[in-house]
């Protein structure tokens, strides 16, 4: 708590120490670590578009672009939505014509970014973001390399890491979403909180989407049953009068 900027790479240090005494050459099993360039000419089909792109679509929105938005705003950030979706949709094309991921809000990283932990004045937390893409950029160049290291790695370190990562982040959003006292405010966020948490998945769709859904139709009903009830004290009164 004395040095919240230097907790996280802190963590990352401890997980390197780890995954160096716990290291065993022998698990790499000959995998080539060195990577390399490989031609894969694209296209495109029926089955891809509905099997693989759709689902990625809406995993992309709503456990990337969804949370990306909601931490954004969370730390009173501005963002141009619309702008957003069609800049990272141009740059999600070009990239996968060289078999690249989506381009999308990032969660996670967002939430390192944007947070006051990244010890960065408001205005310009930015640069975080810029050091965070081309960070990604050298581990590109190194992917296969770290893959391997990281298989090899206890699973508890990195899931550790990152739990360590948005402990700030979770504070501030569970804070924020409990901050209205009204009924139909805090019950659709606990059961968003709780959906979320269970890990539930229902037709390959995960509990990131499910837990938007139930607290939007909490939500709603609350609002309904709220609504009814006002028009009922109204009609009375008008009744009365």
């Amino acid at each position: 708590w004395k040095a919240p900027r230097w907790a996280i790479p802190a963590a990352f240090l401890a997980s390197c120490l780890v995954i160096a005494f716990t290291f065993n050459a022998a698990d790499l099993g000959g995998v080539n670590i060195f990577p390399h360039l490989e031609l894969v000419m694209p296209s495109i089909s029926i089955a891809a578009v509905v099997n693989i792109s759709l689902p990625l679509y809406l995993v992309t929105m709503a456990s990337q672009n969804l949370p990306g938005l909601a931490i954004l705003k969370a730390y009173d950030y501005k963002l141009p939505w619309k702008r957003a979706m069609v800049s990272t949709g141009f740059m999600s094309s070009v990239a996968a014509l060289f078999g690249g991921l989506t381009i999308n809000l990032a969660a996670i990283s967002a939430a390192l970014s944007a947070g006051s932990e990244s010890g960065v004045k408001r205005l310009r937390r930015w640069r975080s973001a810029m050091w965070s893409g081309n960070t990604y950029l050298i581990i590109g160049l190194l992917c296969s390399f770290i893959v391997v290291i990281i298989s090899a790695a206890p699973v508890e370190v990195f899931s550790t890491l990152a739990g360590l990562a948005l402990i700030g982040t979770f504070s501030g959003s569970v804070a924020g979403a409990w901050k209205n006292p009204a009924e139909h405010s805090r019950m659709p966020a606990a059961i968003t909180f709780v959906i979320a948490a269970s890990g539930l998945t229902i037709f390959g769709i995960g509990a990131a989407v499910w837990s938007i859904a139930g607290g939007l139709i909490v939500r709603g009903i609350l609002l309904a049953r709220k609504q009814s009830q006002e028009d009922k004290i109204a009609q009375e009164h008008a009744d009365h009068q």
